[in-house]
This record gives structure tokens, sequence and C-alpha cells, in this order.
């Protein structure tokens, strides 16, 4: 049984519907003549309106004629419920006259308690509205506090800070200007909606410009602007946005738009500001956090940078511009363990980025973990994507761990693969194999180069080959020939120092201590190489015994180029010229 069927029953048939006792309405009870009249009628009342509205709703359902049902059904409902609802309603105001009586002093002595309380309520307001303005408040507060020796004094003080505070005493206000007259109105839905319907920006921005009705609307600056930053015009659209701003300080996607134009046109540092109002206004989102850090990385203020591009890859952790930022923040910050963890998480999602493999090589470079950085250029390397660069960086770092034919062999690598290109990588290379003592790999090398460049070697390109091939052949015990070669060079070149000091050396060597002093006392006429050539002059003067003129030469060379390797070795000739008395 539902709700609203009442256990009341009603002889249908009385009531003149021709329908059965039986049916599934039921009739009234007996009229009672133990109670006044008078007691009962509300409850009647009540007990026909809900039997009629059983009855309006069976004859919706038990009308066959669908037609009739959607129409004459339910005018016959509305009439049947408009008349119990009469009915009921005098039946109730007849019989509960006197309790509605009886109950109306209670009812109105409330109101009139709340009706006080109101009156007193608007008492208090009245007298705080009367009372001084909000931003007098708020200075009278802030000078306190500048005053003091509160932490933020300065802030308290700043007079921008104040308006803003006393402004967020009373609504919020509007982010978005809107037409505020007719004229305005009809700019805009008239010329400037279907222009913008018609993608007609060149047309939108002469529209705008010649208009004075929308000289004074920030919503048309910002209009015109977007139409300039169309027209790739960002320098203009940044005027009409900070118009914009200007005309509505709270205008969101102004502040915004201004922003995205002055790191469009490289004013990074113009950019700080509409991008933070824009976050303070609400717009958070990926693009304003990324786009604010990388204005701040690129004023070297690596700590905000960070913070703004950990906000901007919470926000779209997918984009790899934002996660390289953050990266370059993090490393210049020193913060190296958690840019190596943020590089793992990339080259997990993207392990073929041969850059990101180059990026974490170098930071393990940083991290002084050379082996490291070795497995990452092995892995470029077998990957295919090593270039010359790559492997003379890892030939490096094999030679540094005394890995002789590791290095040769990704030298002759990088030069095979691309070393005709660039040929100083090449010449690089042989120069550091042959001066770390690796005779052999170094001769290699320079046999390679020669082979792969041959007749197409400039002079100063032969030069340094030749005496590369020089320093390999007195290491293997080919004096002669070593100074057949450097007789050459100096005859090319009577001024080149590096090869008078090799030649010296080979002298030296010899047993030949005048002709290698003389070929010393050439280079000391070079500046660039005079500490060198008086350490070498030292170091004949000690051979000889003469401590105390070696000392000077040793002084004279320090004075000229201070190295520690030197100082070490002055210091035990000294010792030597006193022990000696010489």
């Amino acid at each position: 049984m539902t709700p609203i069927e009442m256990p009341m029953k009603l002889n249908l048939t009385t009531a003149g519907l021709g329908h059965s006792p039986s049916s599934s309405f039921s009739e009234f009870p007996p009229k009672s003549r133990t109670r006044p009249r008078t007691a009962t009628r509300p409850k009647r009342a009540a007990h026909f309106f809900a039997s009629v509205l059983r009855l309006a709703a069976r004859l919706v359902r038990v009308i066959p004629n669908r037609n009739l049902c959607g129409i004459n059904a339910a005018l016959l409902m509305f009439a049947l419920v408009s008349w119990a609802t009469t009915f009921t309603a005098s039946a109730t105001t007849t019989s509960t006259n006197k309790p509605l009586l009886r109950l109306k002093p209670r009812v109105t002595e409330e109101m009139k308690r709340q009706e006080a309380e109101a009156a007193v309520k608007a008492t208090n307001v009245t007298a705080m509205l009367a009372g001084p303005e909000p931003l007098q408040i708020v200075s009278a507060v802030a000078a306190k506090a500048a005053q003091s020796d509160h932490p933020l004094a300065s802030l308290w003080a700043d007079p921008e800070f104040q308006k803003r505070l006393a402004g967020s005493y009373g609504f919020h206000p509007e982010l978005e200007p809107k037409p505020r007259n007719t004229n305005e109105y009809n700019l805009y839905f008239q010329q400037v909606v279907p222009a913008l319907g018609s993608n007609d920006h060149a047309g939108i921005v002469q529209l705008l410009a010649t208009n004075e009705v929308a000289s004074s609307n920030a919503l048309f600056h910002f209009i015109a602007g977007n139409s300039l930053s169309q027209l790739g015009r960002d320098a203009d659209a940044a005027k009409q946005y900070a118009k914009a701003v200007e005309l509505f300080p709270s205008y969101l996607r102004a502040h915004q738009n201004l922003g995205y134009a002055l790191v469009k046109s490289g004013q990074y540092a113009e950019a700080v500001k509409p991008l933070a109002r824009t976050l303070e206004l609400g717009g958070v989102n990926a693009n304003t956090y990324g786009l604010l850090a990388y204005c701040y990385l690129s004023q070297e203020k690596y700590l905000a940078a960070e913070s703004a591009y950990r906000q901007a890859v919470l926000l779209m952790p997918d984009n790899n511009d934002w996660k390289m930022g953050l990266l370059k923040s993090q490393i210049a910050t020193g913060r190296l363990a958690e840019a190596d963890k943020l590089l793992q998480e990339m080259i997990a999602a993207a392990p073929d980025n041969d850059s990101l493999w180059n990026l974490q090589a170098g930071l393990f470079m940083q991290m002084d973990q050379p082996a490291k950085a070795a497995m990452n250029y092995e892995m470029l390397r077998r990957m295919g994507k090593a270039d010359l660069k790559t492997l003379m960086l890892l030939g490096d770092i094999y030679l540094t761990m005394d890995a002789r034919e590791l290095a040769l062999g990704a030298y002759l690598e990088g030069i095979a693969k691309d070393g005709a290109t660039d040929l100083a990588r090449s010449l690089r290379a042989a120069d550091i194999l042959v001066r770390s003592g690796a005779w052999t790999e170094g001769g290699k090398l320079i046999q390679e180069i020669r082979r792969l460049h041959g007749g197409k070697l400039g002079a100063e390109e032969d030069m340094k080959l030749l005496k590369l091939e020089s320093r390999v052949a007195m290491a293997a015990g080919e004096g002669e020939k070593a100074a057949g070669v450097l007789e050459q060079i100096i005859q090319r070149n009577p001024l080149d120092g590096e090869a008078l000091l090799l030649l010296g050396d080979h002298f030296a060597r010899a047993g030949e201590k005048e002709k290698a002093a003389f070929r010393y006392e050439l280079a000391a006429k070079l500046a660039e190489f005079e500490p060198d050539s008086l350490v070498k002059q030292a170091q004949l003067l000690v051979s000889d015994r003469k401590f105390e003129r070696a000392v000077e030469q040793l002084r004279k060379a320090q004075k000229l180029k201070h190295r520690d390797n030197v100082q070490r070795y002055l210091e035990s000739v000294e010792r030597l010229a006193r022990g000696s008395g010489s």
C-alpha cells in the first residue's frame, strides 16, 4: 500500500462514478456520533482529499483510450484535485479557527524577538560602516607593524600590499571586463564578433585602433592584443595587453597573455611580473608556471626557477620541456643526486633518446664518476648514436683510467667516423696520447690521421703532426730521426719555441749540453716559452751541480708562472744547495 493510500473507504457507486464497491478504492468509515461534529471535520476533509487524489491517479491508469488518457483524464484529474483542495481548506478553516487563535500570540512574540535582534545587528553594522575606511585601518596597522621588529615589516609597509588587503574586505573583483553600455554592446556584437568569426584579425586591429568607443574598455584592448599575436606582432600585442591591465588591473587573461607575449619577444625579466600576477589571480596552469620558471632560469635565479618548474611538472608530468628546465635548475643549484634521479626517470620513459644519455654522462663527470659516464657513452656506441665528440670524450675517460688500448680504440673509431670533418679533435686526441706517454698508441693514431687526410693537411696541422712524430721517435729511441724532423720545423719557423725546446731535450739526452743550452736560450726569448725554458736550463745546471744558479733560474720561472710541481723541484734544489755549500 503506497503512502497516499490511507486506510479509508470511498463508495464509488454513491459518488456516481459507476465502479463497484469491490474496487481497490475503500469506503469512508461510518460517521461517529460520539464526538462533536466540529471536531471530526478536519480529519474527514483530509481523508476525502487523499481519496480524491487516489481516484484521479487510478483514472489515468485505467482509461483504455490513450489519447483520452492524455487529454481528458488530465483535465478530469485537475478538476477533482481543485475541488478537493477548496473543500479541504474550507473545512479546516471552520473547524480549527479557535486553535489557530490560541497559537497566534506565541508566533507574534517570537517574531518580535527576531525583529529586535535584527535591529541590534543593523545598528552594529551602521556603526561599523560609519567608522574609518578599510584602507585607513590597514594603513594604521601597517604603520605600527613597520615600526616594530616584525620579520615582515617591509611587506606590511608596502603600499601595494595595503591596497590589496583593503580590497579583500569587500567582494572579490571581477576577472573579466564586459561591454558597459549600448555603444560598446553594439561594437562588440555587431562588428567585433562577426570579424572574429571570419578570422579577420587585421580588420579587427584596424577597427579597434580607430574606434573611440573601444579605447576605454579593457575588453577591446585584449581582443586587439590577441589579433596582433595571431598576426605575429608580439611586441604590439604586449602593448595592448598592458593597456588592458592598466584599465582593468584584475584582468586575469590579459596578465597571462601579456606574460606570454613578452616571453615570445625575449623580454624575460619583464615577463616575470604579469606571469606571477596571473598565478595570484588564480590562473594556475602548467604553462604559466613553466614560462615563469624559464624567465627565472634566464636570469640565473635557479632556486625560484626550480620551484616553478616543480609546479609545472606536477601539473603536466609528461612535458619534457619542463623536466629539462627542472634538470638544469637542479644542476645549477648543486642538486646532482636529484638531477640524476630525474634523468633516470626520463631515460626509462624514452630509452632511445641519445641526448638524455649524453646529459647523464656529463652529470656523472660532474659527480666525479667517470666509470659511469663511460658506461653511458658505451651505451650510445652500441646504439650506433655515438658521434665524434662522444667517442673522443670516451677515449679521454679511458686514458684517465689508464686504459690506453680502449682509449685508442675509441679515438680511432671517432676519426674513422667523422674525423675528416673535424681535424682539430683528431689532432687533440693524438696530442693527449703522446703527452700522456702512450707513445705506441699515439704513433698509430698519427698514422691514421695522415692516412685519412693525406695531402689535405694545412701547414699548421702538418707542423703539429711533425712535432708529435718527433716526440714519439725520441721516446722510441730514434733520436736522430726526431732531431732531423725538428730541424725541418725550425727551418720553416725559427720562432717555433716548442720545436726549440724539443730539440734541446734531444741534445740534453745525447749529452750535448752546449747545444741544448743554446736551444733553450733561443726559446727563452719567446715570452710564451720563457718559463719552461728557464726550468730546462736549471735542470742542465743541476746536472752540472751548479745548484745556486739553478735556484736563481727556477725562482725566475716561478715569478713568471707559478706551478706547484716546479715549486717542489725548487725546494729540493735549495736543500741540495744548502747541503753542498755551493
